[in-house]
Parts: structure tokens; sequence; C-alpha cells
């Protein structure tokens, strides 16, 4: 009876052993997919002058060493179109008569790849696009872009969201983190949005903003490191939590400079259209 009953701890061990090894196994294989890219991104710089502007140094970044060379061409025609919005803001019929020549400036500071994998492509550009007036600097403005690589197209805030009402709802309950380091503190509580939006009537405000176009309000997503614990418990998710883990959603309002606010995808899941979840699975 002893040797039966060990023979049978034996083979319950054993079970145990081949499951840990075929979980770790899994959990190894769904992180190398996740990292692994068939392409790479380089810089290239755009400079423009005529009697109105001053392109001093539009960087935008394109995609290389892509297997598939008509999709690479196709997305960085996307990448380029979408950076260059920057100019089509109109030149003033009237400068103030000071005898100042007003020109309009636009400019890159940096540029960072926020995500990237087969389906999405995220880049943010920090720089300046804006009319110099004399004795005054030029202030630092924001833009991004998200591309869908499947659909070939560029993604507004109004693509991914179903419920703007909902999201306008968390960021006035501060539940997103502000993530602009600036002065090398990114989560004061003057960037707060709840400060930032306390006045009467400033909630139906920021609300017209995430309804706005590209000037007002800006998105894109951020890769996140995860820390080991984060990684296993999403592995034992669901397909959903699987695909957002270790993904950031982050808005983008343009005001005042600009403040990035940043959340986990999985804390806002229930917010996102239906389609562009199930095209990250």
């Amino acid at each position: 009876m002893k040797k039966v009953a060990k023979k049978g701890w034996c083979i319950t061990a054993a079970v145990m052993a081949v499951s840990v090894i075929v979980c770790i196994f899994c959990f190894v294989r769904w992180e190398r997919k996740s990292s692994d890219l068939s392409f790479q991104f380089e810089e290239t710089t755009y400079t423009y002058e005529d009697e109105y502007y001053d392109v001093d140094k539009l960087v935008y970044l394109q995609m290389v060493g892509s297997r598939d060379k008509e999709k690479e061409r196709k997305i960085n025609q996307l990448l380029e179109d979408d950076r260059k919005k920057v100019m089509e803001m109109e030149p003033p019929d009237l400068y103030p008569d000071d005898g100042w020549e007003y020109r309009f400036h636009v400019g890159t500071h940096r540029c960072d790849v926020e995500y990237a994998d087969e389906k999405f492509i995220s880049i943010s550009y920090d720089g300046y696009a804006q009319y110099f007036s004399p004795g005054k600097g030029f202030d630092s403005s924001m833009m991004a872009t998200t591309i869908d690589c499947e659909e070939m197209k560029v993604l507004e805030l109004k693509d991914v969201v179903s419920d703007l009402d909902g999201l306008c709802q968390m960021l006035m309950e501060d539940r997103f983190k502000h993530i602009t380091a600036w002065d090398g503190e990114p989560d004061l509580d003057f960037y707060k949005v709840s400060t930032t939006y306390s006045r009467e009537g400033a909630e139906r405000d920021l609300l017209e903003t995430l309804n706005g176009n590209d000037r007002e309000i800006e998105w894109y997503i951020k890769e996140r490191k995860m820390s080991f614990s984060e990684r296993w418990s999403a592995f034992w998710g669901d397909e959903v939590d699987k695909a957002l883990a270790g993904k950031d959603f982050v808005i983008v309002i343009l005001k005042d400079n600009y403040n990035e606010y940043a959340i986990d995808m999985r804390q806002i899941r229930e917010l996102l259209k239906e389609d562009f979840v199930k095209s990250m699975l």
C-alpha cells in the first residue's frame, strides 16, 4: 500500500513539474512574441523656407527593414503626411503694424517611438510650431501619430474611444497620471486635470477638447516596462488582458504648452471601441 501511495505521489509531482515547465515555456514564447519586430525606424529631416515659413528642422520617422516593401511605403507616407500637418496653419492676413516681419517657425526637439508592433505604431514629437514674436521665445508643442498598420490609417481619438464622456470623467477624477516632466517633476498637483479644469463649467470645456481636432488633443500608445509579477498576472488573464498588458493610453492636452496623462489600457478597456480592442489581439 505504501508503494502504491508513493508511486501516486511521484506521478502527481511529475505532472505538476511538467505543467510548470509548459507554463514557463508558453510564458517565454508570449514574451518573445510581444518583443519581436521585423523593422526599425530612422529619422528624416525636412527643411523649407518661403516668405511666410521657416521650417528649421521638421523631423519625422520612417520605417526601414520591413519584408513587405509596399506596406512599408504606405506607412511611411502616412507618417510623413501626418507630421507635416503642422505646416497647414494658414499665415495671418494681417500682421501687427510694428515694423516687424512675423514668420511661422517649425522645429523639432525630439521624437520617440512610444510603441511599435506589426499592428500599431505610435510616435510622439516634441518641438515648436508658431509665429515668432519680438522678445518672445518658442513655446513647446507636441504632436503624436498612431497608425493602424492593417487598416493603413492614422487613428484619431474618436476612432478608438467609444465613450468620451466616461473618458472625460476619469480625467477629471485624476485617474490618469501626469507624465510630462516639466522641471523634472512629472506629477505635481499643479498639473492635475482637476486643477487645470477646476472652474465652473470646465468639465464641459474638457469634453469639447476631447471631441476637438489634433490641434487641441492628441493621444498615443506608450509601451510600459512591467515587473515580472505584472507580466505573470497578465499571462493568466484573458486574451484582452494579454493584448493590453504593458501598454499605457496617453492623452495629450495641447493647452498652455502641453501635458500628457497616462493610464494602463486595461483600466479603460470598457471605454475603448470593440473593433479597436479586437485588432490588438
